[in-house]
């Protein structure tokens, strides 16, 4: 007990003494309490930083769970991260798996890619490298799939960065919290049988840090179910992977030069080929330094490059590019895929040892069987580019290259050019030419005449039929895989060299029951011109369908499978024309198919000599009907040029706005093109639109009374009047024939739509063996603006129901603003200068051989000397009633009746239902020009204002 001793003035407390420092070697130290022994430095330090984590946590988890996702743009990168995925992970153990994951235009596959790679690991990161498809949509709308950061590369693209890329993600795989992480292209998933009971997961936590999972690779082989394997051990992969994809971080690995072993282009950060896992913790399989673990043999890595060939070939041949363009010596840009595809053998291929993937390791929900067939065409886009920057070209930048010297880059870019510019995959690859093989194939010709022919092609091959009849016996995959190997390399060997003139010639009967020896496959004869001529002799009319229409018609759909295909039809009862075989190929509905011309012209003078006829060229035949189309805006005067036109003498029909049947399109026969792209919706209104041309056409043959002979295939017999011969008329609906021997037949159409939704199926449907007139109707742009105006488009009414302004899908020149920006004058405008762009766009047209394209000023239309000009310039003979209507300006909005036909035709009188002066049109736009003018855009030249006309205020 301690004593308080009290004195006057003063208060002592009796005290133990606390020395200042404790003595260490003194045996009666001072007992501190047992919080103030927790309470040291180190353990607050430790307790505060446990503290500042939680409340950290709290933080970010409440931010997403209120905001949903949020983004940031850091350097050349926009950040986005998802709730979804946080939110997903925040109760998981310490372990996390994370996929790191690079893509570039992969939008077939980004479905499946998510979903099977999603059953693996607790979050994904994703580095977009500039994609132009919809794969950064596609994420976006699949980030339920575990994606918690997307990054999104920002900019123009420049090079490839693998390794910075490599870097980007593993640095944000572990901002997401990740232990461990699997690395995966878009084409390379794991085998399904170790995803689904869940042992590849509990394998890939168990590992330490600094160890990785090596696991055996299978290489799909020209299908996706099916890969290729050593000949000497078909347990073994043919190629040797040395990619290691699964590793446990140890938070000091990085990726550099010596690490992941990258090849460096010489640009700025510029790098291919990186390691997925850095060497100095991955090691080198099999050679793993001991820190490596050996998964089970059942759980495997499957990779889809060479599911399709043509795509990783062409793959390979963007890689060389790649190189050209860095200045690196060509082996630095070559990998496996070269050492697999382009062997030394050459133009011979080895044999193939495949077995089958079966399928329950493969498939999930999200499986298409098209997703890794398709051609990357997105890379031979940027290859041209490539080229076109070059100085000296596309062959100076590829020249030596084995790769792309295996591709026939003019019929590649041609292909580009055909399909849709927003499209990013091709049906097929045009290989280079090493020569030509010619099937002839005829049923029931006269003998002299087949020989004639066979000769005139080149010598016959007798082997390659019994090897073709073996093909057609074979029921397996690898059975097949292997006679196509033999028949295509005693072909490539008959050939002798590589001159693309060559031709080895192949005839065969194709009487009932033979005929499948031609379904070769797809790598039978890729690198080959493969021609199909036809030579069909008389049929028996009671067999419209006969085995010899059918097995060109399955030659022709399998027009994608072969790469350079050509296929003629001759029916020896046709006229002596080159015209009939044109025809055959058009009716056939395939657009890659290239007429023999020389083939034919030298059939059709042995079948003419033979017989003692005369053989017509092709050029000598006159064209079948004339066909006039305008370009117009509408709301000038093609109403009264339809009107006009149509009462000239002759066998003519004119018309302005005709309907579509079944409502396909209004009744002003208009269809809605704003956002509907024409490449990709050409088939379907070619079925509306052709259809309704060729019925107006019939209907001018048979008002003629002329002898008509029509059958659904082709046979049928060639009639003749007062011994001239008929002319065989180009009909593809249906397949049908029509013979005509009438007089001139003129089909006339002012249609204001011609410009939005069918001009190129006039054009290319009928440009070959009709004489097209295309008539561009214009306007003074302001006066035009105001009828439009007038009439409610755009405000009172849908502009869009026949409209489509610059901001269209297939908008032919540059818009100032999206549509939601702008007023209804300046949609109007923007529809006016689209209008002229595609005009601009129809005269360059190339694909059409007779056409003919004027140039009239719709405030001369009106006139009675420019009418009755243009009367006489289109051939045509004006009537009593054209000089009754010579001038007689009519308007439906405007007038009270604008009856120019009889009373049941007659129009409906339509209102104005907006105002506005001249002035205030003429204000707009000379505006919109000049916020054009200011915003760098090229506009196309459109008309002044006519002098001396009267447009009213």
């Amino acid at each position: 007990m301690i004593r308080m001793q009290k004195r006057k003035g003063n208060r002592k407390e009796n005290r133990p003494e606390i020395p200042l420092f404790e003595d260490p070697n003194s045996k009666s130290k001072r007992r501190r309490s047992s919080l103030k022994r927790f309470l040291n430095a180190k353990t607050l330090l430790a307790l505060l930083a446990i503290v500042g984590a939680v409340v950290a946590a709290v933080a970010v988890g409440f931010r997403f769970r209120s905001q949903g996702t949020r983004t940031a743009v850091e350097a050349d990168l926009s950040v986005t991260w998802y709730s979804d995925g946080y939110k997903g992970n925040r109760n998981l153990p310490r372990s996390k798996i994370v996929a790191l994951v690079e893509v570039r235009n992969v939008r077939n596959a980004v479905p499946f890619f998510l979903t099977a790679i999603s059953r693996v690991v607790d979050s994904v990161v994703v580095l977009d490298d500039h994609s132009e498809d919809n794969t950064v949509g596609l994420i976006e709308d699949h980030h339920e799939h575990k994606v918690e950061v997307l990054l999104k590369k920002t900019g123009p693209w420049k090079r490839r960065e693998e390794m910075r890329d490599r870097n980007i993600l593993l640095e944000y795989g572990r901002k997401a919290g990740g232990t461990h992480f699997v690395l995966l292209d878009y084409d390379e998933f794991f085998s399904a049988n170790c995803v689904r009971d869940g042992s590849l997961r509990e394998r890939i936590l168990q590992l330490k840090p600094g160890e990785s999972l090596n696991l055996p690779w299978l290489e799909a082989w020209k299908s996706p179910f099916w890969h290729r394997v050593l000949e000497e051990d078909f347990s073994t992969n043919f190629l040797e992977r040395r990619q290691t994809v699964i590793f446990a971080d140890d938070g000091k690995v990085m990726y550099n030069t010596e690490t992941s072993l990258s090849r460096d282009l010489g640009e700025q950060n510029a790098s291919i080929h990186t390691l997925k896992c850095p060497r100095n913790l991955c090691g080198t399989p099999p050679k793993n330094k001991g820190r490596g673990k050996q998964g089970t043999e059942r759980c495997k890595i499957i990779e889809m490059k060479f599911a399709s060939i043509e795509n990783a070939i062409l793959k390979s041949a963007w890689y060389e590019a790649l190189g050209r363009r860095a200045n690196v010596p060509d082996a630095t840009v070559r990998g496996k895929i070269f050492d697999a595809l382009f062997h030394p053998s050459g133009n011979l291929l080895p044999k193939e040892h495949i077995f089958p993937i079966p399928r329950d390791l493969v498939i999930n929900s999200m499986w298409k069987n098209d997703m890794f067939s398709l051609v990357e065409s997105w890379r031979a886009r940027e290859v041209l580019k490539w080229g076109r920057e070059t100085p000296g070209g596309l062959r100076t930048l590829l020249e030596g290259l084995p790769a792309s010297a295996s591709i026939d880059w003019d019929a590649l870019e041609e292909l580009i050019d055909e399909e849709d510019s927003s499209s990013l995959t091709l049906p097929a690859l045009p290989r280079a030419r090493h020569g030509r093989v010619t099937y002839v194939l005829h049923d029931a010709l006269p003998k002299e005449l087949l020989e004639h022919i066979l000769v005139l092609l080149g010598p016959v091959d007798q082997d390659f039929l019994d090897s073709s009849a073996r093909l057609a016996q074979t029921n397996t995959f690898p059975d097949r895989l292997d006679e196509e190997r033999h028949i295509r390399n005693t072909l490539i060997s008959s050939l002798h060299g590589s001159n693309p003139r060559e031709r080895l010639v192949i005839a065969q009967s194709v009487k009932e029951g033979q005929g499948q020896s031609f379904e070769v496959g797809v790598n039978l004869l890729q690198d080959v011109n493969v021609e199909f001529v036809l030579l069909v002799g008389p049929e028996d009319e009671s067999r419209p369908t006969s085995h010899v229409r059918q097995l060109l018609k399955e030659l022709v759909e399998k027009a994608n499978v072969f790469h350079h295909l050509s296929v003629v039809g001759i029916d020896s009862t046709a006229t002596l024309s080159l015209s009939y075989a044109s025809a055959a190929l058009e009716a056939l509905q395939t657009r890659r198919l290239v007429v023999l011309s020389e083939v034919i012209e030298s059939a059709m003078r042995t079948r003419a000599s033979l017989l003692n006829s005369k053989w017509i060229p092709e050029s000598n035949l006159p064209k079948l009907a004339d066909m006039v189309f305008s370009v117009n805006a509408g709301r000038s005067g093609s109403r009264y040029l339809a009107d006009l036109l149509g009462t000239v003498e002759g066998n003519v029909v004119s018309l302005h706005e005709p309907a579509c049947p079944e409502k396909k399109c209004s009744s002003g026969g208009a269809m809605r093109m704003q956002n509907t792209s024409l490449p990709h919706s050409y088939r379907n209104r070619k079925d509306v639109k052709y259809t309704m041309i060729l019925k107006e056409l019939e209907t001018l043959m048979r008002s003629q009374r002329t002898p008509v002979s029509a059958s659904r295939g082709w046979g049928g017999t060639i009639e003749k009047q007062n011994g001239v011969p008929l002319q065989v008329v180009h009909w593809l609906r249906g397949h049908v024939r029509l013979v005509n021997t009438g007089g001139p037949i003129v089909y006339i159409e002012t249609n204001p739509n011609f410009k939005s939704w069918y001009y190129d199926i006039v054009l290319r449907e009928f440009g070959r063996n009709f004489q097209l007139t295309i008539i561009n109707l214009r306007k003074w742009p302001p006066a035009l603006l105001r009828s439009i105006y007038e009439t409610g488009f755009f405000s009172d009414r849908d502009g869009y129901q026949w409209m489509e302004t610059a901001n269209s899908v297939n908008s032919k020149t540059p818009a100032i603003a999206p549509d939601y920006e702008l007023t209804p004058l300046q949609l109007i405008n923007s529809y006016i200068l689209n209008t002229e762009a595609v005009a601009q766009e129809i005269s360059k047209f190339r694909e059409a051989e007779s056409v003919t394209f004027l140039n009239l000023r719709s405030e001369e239309v009106f006139s009675k000397s420019a009418s009755l000009e243009l009367v006489r310039t289109l051939g045509l003979k004006p009537s009593n009633r054209t000089f009754e209507i010579l001038g007689v300006v009519r308007d439906k909005y405007r007038d009270e009746n604008h009856r120019l036909r009889s009373d049941e035709n007659a129009g409906t009188h339509k209102l104005r239902l907006k105002e506005i002066s001249l002035a205030d049109c003429e204000k707009s736009w000379k505006a919109y020009l000049a916020r054009a003018s200011s915003m760098g855009l090229e506009l196309p030249k459109c008309v002044d204002r006519y002098p001396g006309f009267d447009y009213g205020k």
